[in-house]
């Protein structure tokens, strides 16, 4: 309206001064008090907007799990504090009084797949007064246990046969490392590694520099078919040719990497012997400390290599659990007494494995079961398992897709599958024998070990679903 006035004023304005309307000059000074009343009514009448009203919004935290679920809650334009009421279903799951504007609420004891309405109310002498818009939110569904296993044995005629790791790049394209001893015209010479190629598996001799064998493999991580590296005391990096050596290991100590972790070509971490911990940027390798001379048995971090995790045990000594945080690695814990107990709440048993898919919990393995653990350190850790006391074998590697989709392996031949809600330990393997690695790629799980026998001989056990 302003703005318009002032439009009209200039065109006055012009008008009078045109050089054959100055006659009209004393009519124009006569408008110029109507001008400016319409200017001050024109301010008097404009007014701020009102101030925003309170509201209680109520939003997902996090994205839900299978069995809980994460809001959180903000109170805005109110005074602090507020007696709040929050209901599932008209059920109340929190009735407390907030002293800050925003806070995180968690719904557990949920079930899989199924669909919740959850509002906040401000209460009032006891009567519900303002609320949030309805959240209607679903949790995460379980996956399927049903898997088509087969079971492929390579004899190892000259020598005692193993597969330590292995690697999935693709449903055509599986890697495992180890040795097999099956060749009649070299007998002292192993395969150590096997290749699917979609077709079949092929015996592999995977050699370094100066064209001899790379012996004992322990470890594999493969980010594609020419960029694999290799874990066997020291590191290698093979592209198709002759494998480089990466890291030398220092051979006046017992320091040995056995294990590897990768997020990108330009951050691996090997871990081994000794609590011996490496890190390479993509360009040199460095040793980090630990805090602990105990023997580690693998290690993983978050999809996106901001967390990275380390545990391991050894016989007389206590079993620890590592997490890099915020620059170094930290022991986040060490306990030797409780590796001879089953607990429910707590880390117990010897920890041996473990995983990790967001920035939320972590899942750690030991023969007492698989823990569920806050990342945050904050909330209660729980135990899975199919087993009320011990797992039937030692098991040696945990590895999935989700927290809805998990294997487990280990001795005796031990297979079990978590869909985030029940576990199906698959019996029909036990036998004497050890699955010592598994690696799993949507619905395609490779597991690699042995069995005992008068030699030994390698076995993969592959499970489509």
């Amino acid at each position: 309206m302003v703005d318009a006035i002032i439009a009209i004023y200039n065109r006055t304005v012009g008008f009078f001064f045109l050089p054959f309307h100055f006659l009209l000059l004393p009519f124009y000074f006569l408008l110029l008090p109507f001008y400016f009343l319409l200017l001050i009514s024109c301010e008097k009448s404009t007014t701020a907007p009102p101030p925003p009203g309170p509201e209680i919004v109520l939003s997902l935290a996090e994205e839900p799990y299978l069995t809980e679920i994460s809001l959180k809650l903000e109170l805005r334009n109110l005074p602090l504090p507020q007696h709040i009421l929050i209901t599932r279903d008209d059920s109340p799951i929190f009735n407390d009084t907030m002293a800050a504007n925003d806070t995180t609420v968690t719904d557990a004891g949920l079930r899989p797949a199924t669909g919740y309405s959850y509002r906040a109310y401000r209460m009032v002498e006891g009567q519900k007064t303002d609320s949030s818009a309805l959240l209607p939110v679903s949790t995460m569904d379980t996956t399927s246990h049903d898997f088509q296993w087969e079971i492929i044995e390579f004899p190892s005629s000259y020598g005692s046969g193993v597969l330590r790791d292995v690697a999935i790049i693709n449903e055509n394209d599986i890697w495992a490392v180890g040795e097999i001893y099956s060749d009649s015209a070299q007998p002292w010479l192993p395969y150590n590694a096997v290749h699917w190629n979609g077709q079949q598996w092929e015996l592999k001799r995977i050699m370094k520099t100066g064209n001899s064998i790379i012996s004992s493999i322990r470890g594999i991580w493969v980010f594609s078919e020419n960029n694999i590296w290799l874990a066997a005391g020291s590191v290698y990096h093979w592209t198709g040719g002759l494998a480089q050596l990466s890291y030398q290991r220092d051979i006046n100590t017992l320091e040995t990497v056995e294990k590897l972790w990768a997020n990108s070509p330009s951050d691996i971490y090997g871990v081994g012997n000794a609590g011996l911990i490496v890190h390479y940027d993509g360009r040199r390798w460095q040793k980090l400390e630990s805090g602990t001379d105990v023997m580690l048995t693998d290690v993983w971090g978050t999809p996106d290599g901001s967390e990275a995790w380390a545990c391991g045990w050894e016989t007389s000594k206590p079993t620890v659990l590592l997490a890099y945080q915020n620059g170094q690695w930290q022991k986040i814990y060490e306990n030797y007494e409780n590796r001879f107990q089953v607990l429910e709440d707590t880390l117990s048993g010897s920890l041996s494995s473990g995983w990790v898919f967001d920035d939320r919990s972590v899942y750690v393995a030991s023969n007492a079961g698989v823990y569920k653990i806050p990342t945050s350190g904050y909330g209660k850790i729980k135990r899975l398992s199919f087993r009320q006391f011990w797992f039937p074998g030692f098991p040696f590697r945990l590895r999935g897709n989700g927290v809805n989709d998990m294997i487990l392996v280990g001795d005796r031949f031990m297979a079990a599958h978590f869909n985030g809600w029940s576990w199906r330990h698959y019996e029909e393997f036990t036998d004497l024998g050890a699955f010592l690695s598994t690696a799993q790629k949507g619905g395609l799980v490779c597991s690699v070990g042995l069995r005992f026998d008068l030699l030994g001989q390698a076995v993969i056990l592959i499970g489509r679903r």
